[in-house]
């Protein structure tokens, strides 16, 4: 799944700070949804930008937003005073007290381009599929990845696209069933998408955990 509509480089930017995207590169335009600085997960909060023009205030990145429907983009300011700071926590609820305490100037996105081309980001349910069939190695022992006993993580920075979120890096645990239907010990392994179509399996150890 590519990253945005483009074909040679992807920008993104990491949300420093719970702001408010709008309809035009304004203040006063219309909320359209609320991003925080983390994910429900405690990652960072990765949002792909598709354009930056100057509004209101000074530089707005367009980013795509994580509601219905997809596809949507709003325009987040890329700094914030405090009195403007202000006026979106009434949004959000955030304490105005809060929000002064931040700063006179509050960096809102880091703006580089994603320059790991050719890298792309999966979901869970995407990585147990392309892992079907994998070797894993432990030591002496061999075994191929079964994707119906599998489970996958993601771990590190992600993206949300939609209600689905992506990430590089996984940890996943499979249970192995002989061809007989008797169950043996789980496997954890560690999962790296390194190209495209492909994945680098790590870290494979007997257990849970």
């Amino acid at each position: 799944m590519p990253l945005a509509h483009v074909r040679s480089e992807t920008r993104w930017a990491a949300v420093v700070r719970r702001t408010v995207a709008r309809a035009r590169p304004e203040r006063v335009a219309p909320g359209l949804a609320t991003l925080r600085a983390l994910t429900p997960e405690g990652t960072a909060n990765v949002v792909v930008v598709t354009a930056v023009a100057r509004g209101g205030g000074g530089l707005w990145a367009r980013v795509e937003l994580p509601i219905l429907p997809n596809g949507t983009e709003g325009w987040i300011p890329r700094t914030v005073r405090p009195a403007d700071a202000d006026r979106d926590a009434g949004d959000d609820h955030m304490s105005p007290r809060v929000v002064a305490a931040l700063g006179a100037t509050l960096p809102l996105l880091a703006l580089p381009p994603a320059r790991a081309a050719g890298v792309p980001m999966w979901t869970t349910e995407k990585t147990v599929a392309r892992i079907d069939e994998a070797r894993v190695v432990i030591g002496e022992w061999r075994g191929r990845v079964q994707a119906e006993t599998t489970v996958c993580s993601g771990r590190g920075a992600s993206a949300r696209w939609g209600r689905e979120r992506h990430w590089r890096h996984f940890t996943c645990t499979w249970t192995p069933v002989t061809r007989t239907g008797r169950v043996e010990g789980d496997v954890t392994f560690r999962v790296r998408i390194a190209a495209a179509n492909g994945v680098r399996i790590t870290h494979a150890h007997f257990g849970s955990t």
